[in-house]
């Protein structure tokens, strides 16, 4: 009974399906949006183009400062502008990636219903199983891209060739073509596939002369195209040349395409090397894991992921997991879930073939006794297919993200964001760090600070110079420690790092403190503000005022902490609106080098109990990294102010506050399982002892 009513309604079933999914993962894209977690700074991109396209400057783009040509040839978005210009948000990205997402478990479906001979009933479990993707859900959930759509046309392109009919697989490939230059990479491979129905190489001929046009035109499109793309490319890049070749130069320099592939002829042995590590091996177990490995049954049908395969595992950070859990799956999708379909086919098949071969032999025995009872038992067969499924979305997906939200923190957040941002005009320029370019890119002119801290333009040697009429600049300075993390061993980026503060103190010498919340700062050009971030002083002249408690510490003879003042003034007394109240502290404390550094030290602050154990715990960059610790001299006392915010619940007598200089050694970034950009610091050096200082209590 129910075999028939899931046959006889699964276009229905299949189309909630769809609904359901895109409903889904645009509520939790919208919840993201609006607590400010879309972080990768893509989101803000893509948004602000589509904001300028639909206001008639095409592809303009600041937060890289040239047009987004000059990044990627991707036309579609003049397709979706009229679509876009009707709600005119960032959000609307958001729905739009969840649904197309969605729908591509539409060709999926009628592929699934070819293969299996129209069994409706099996298409439509095998297209819950496609949603239920985690690779899929990590696309959906790491910012936007235009490169998700890639794999609604390459899956319809794949269906249109199963039916033979080419006006619409033609139509399919130059849709797909349309989203970005490497599509080109998959489309090309459509080409051969003629070829794949071939089992000696004798009928060749005939494959070709029956076959021609299905051949050449893919083959044929994407060579031109992809040619036509990298041509713009270079046009529309500063540096006149397609910037992502930069992937490749640990290979050997290489200004074109041309070059690219010498150089890969030229080091076999080099490419070798690279090919064969634990983070490309890992990238391909994750792929094919959430497929049951059943991808490896029908192996030729990976053909179409060939092209993106060599792509990614021959740039200088080859495979890993990045690739899965963000947008550069994309291309990967197709080939993997055809070769899955046809794979479960042909696993259906040789488990038929093996059961009768079973049947007219003796009893199990032998060697092969487990192989034999595992193949022949449908419920252990069921139970690995499941528990791929489950094991996948745990440990591979955003699952345990999202059903682990930390709503306090979020929502304290989301607050102190949203006061911020509703201090600047809709049409106000402004410099921003990660987190808040998305909510900010409704606007012609957005920049971030990550290029004005480098100086460099994205993968160019071309200077990154800030005009002088910047309104606003809107910081939050623990991205100083994500740049740190992100930038001071990079080869690429690490003597650019080095001077980054030099450059943060010049654009904003001219700025004035409108609002500090915490470790975020909100400053206005020409703006006179009663709040410092940083004193500079000489240690000839300076006497201590009798507002400041003398503690001196010696920090491993390389700071001295002279002391601090505590403001009792309670700050940021609207937070008492939250549930999980945080209330600011504004702490001032003097330091005093006793020797030039060349180390740039780290302020982390913790909250201890009466039994000193740490309860809670930030690190800020030390002097807001404005003015860092390899900038200290020893004829100075630096003063550096901070509004700290503490939560309510530690602000008694049971607590006090602990401060201490730290000296990161070794971290990273990477997502989160909500594909939110994160800070891991795994090693770090403490410099002296902790000063311990009472909280200024309610």
């Amino acid at each position: 009974m129910l075999k028939k009513f899931i046959s006889k309604n699964a276009g229905k079933l299949l189309l909630g399906t769809i609904i359901l999914y895109a409903l889904f993962f645009s509520a939790i894209s919208i919840w993201k949006y609006g607590n400010f977690l879309y972080n990768g700074l893509d989101l803000a991109i893509f948004n602000q183009v589509f904001f300028n396209t639909t206001n008639g400057n095409l592809f303009g783009l600041t937060i890289h400062p040239h047009s987004y040509l000059g990044d990627h040839f991707a036309p579609l978005i003049l397709l979706l502008a009229p679509l876009y210009s009707i709600f005119n948000s960032a959000k609307f990205l958001l729905i739009l990636q969840s649904l197309i997402l969605a729908l591509s478990v539409l060709p999926f479906y009628l592929i699934a219903k070819n293969i299996f001979k129209g069994n409706r009933q099996l298409a439509l479990i095998l297209s819950v199983v496609f949603l239920l993707n985690p690779i899929l859900w990590n696309i959906n959930l790491f910012d936007f891209h235009i490169l998700p759509f890639a794999i609604f046309f390459l899956l319809f392109a794949f269906y249109f060739y199963q039916q033979k009919k080419f006006a619409l697989f033609a139509v399919s490939l130059l849709l797909a073509l349309s989203i970005r230059e490497d599509v080109s990479l998959v489309v090309f491979m459509f080409g051969f596939l003629p070829f794949l129905k071939n089992k000696n190489w004798k009928n060749i001929r005939e494959t070709i002369k029956t076959n021609l046009k299905w051949i050449i035109f893919p083959i044929a499109v994407s060579l031109l195209w992809f040619f036509a793309a990298m041509k713009i490319g270079s046009h529309f890049n500063p540096d006149s040349s397609y910037k992502f070749l930069i992937y490749y130069q640990w290979i050997g320099a290489s200004e074109n395409l041309m070059e690219l592939i010498f150089n890969i002829l030229k080091h076999p042995l080099k490419i070798i090397a690279h090919l064969f590590t634990f983070g490309n091996i890992g990238m391909i177990f994750a792929l094919a894991l959430p497929f049951a490995f059943l991808i490896f049954f029908s192996k030729k049908y990976l053909l179409l992921a060939v092209g993106p395969f060599i792509q990614i595992v021959l740039g200088a950070p080859g495979g890993g997991n990045f690739i899965f859990q963000s947008h550069y799956a994309s291309l990967f999708i197709p080939a993997l879930a055809i070769s899955f379909l046809y794979g479960l086919k042909n696993f259906f098949e040789f488990r038929k073939a093996k059961i009768n071969e079973y049947k007219n032999s003796d009893k199990l025995s032998g060697k092969n006794t487990l192989f034999k009872i595992i193949i022949s038992d449908k419920a252990i067969l069921l139970m690995f297919f499941i528990g791929s499924i489950i094991y996948s979305n745990l440990f591979l997906g955003p699952a345990i993200g999202i059903i682990k939200i930390n709503s306090d923190s979020i929502k304290n957040k989301k607050y102190i964001y949203q006061q911020m941002i509703s201090k600047i005009p809709p049409s106000a320029s402004v410099v921003s760090t990660y987190s808040f370019l998305p909510n900010l890119s409704n606007r012609e002119k957005i920049y971030s600070l990550h290029y004005v801290f480098l100086g460099k333009k994205q993968f160019s040697e071309q200077d990154y110079i800030l005009s002088d009429d910047i309104d606003y600049y809107l910081i939050n300075f623990s991205d100083i420690i994500t740049y740190q993390l992100q930038m001071e061993n990079s080869e690429l980026y690490g003597s650019q790092y080095k001077t980054g503060d030099d450059r943060l103190r010049k654009y904003l010498k001219n700025y004035g403190i409108i609002e500090v919340i915490g470790d975020t700062i909100l400053f206005k050009k020409d703006y006179q503000s009663d709040k410092n971030l940083i004193e500079i002083f000489n240690k000839e002249n300076f006497n201590l005022n009798n507002k400041f408690i003398s503690i001196q510490a010696n920090l491993d003879n390389k700071i001295l902490f002279l002391g601090y003042e505590k403001n009792e003034q309670e700050v940021f007394n609207n937070f008492a609106s939250m549930g999980n109240h945080q209330l600011g502290r504004h702490y001032s404390f003097l330091w005093q080098p006793l020797k030039n550094l060349d180390k740039n030290y780290q302020l982390k602050i913790d909250i201890i109990n009466n039994s000193d154990e740490i309860v809670w715990q930030k690190i800020y960059p030390l002097a807001y990294g404005i003015y860092p610790t390899s900038e200290w001299k020893k004829d100075e006392i630096i003063q550096t102010d901070y509004w700290f915010l503490i939560p309510e619940k530690f602000l008694n007598e049971k607590y006090n506050l602990q401060i201490s200089l730290i000296d990161i050694k070794e971290g990273y970034v990477k997502l989160d399982r909500l594909k939110t950009v994160v800070d891991v610091i795994q090693d770090y050096e403490q410099i002296g002892a902790e000063i311990v200082l009472p909280i200024i209590k309610n």
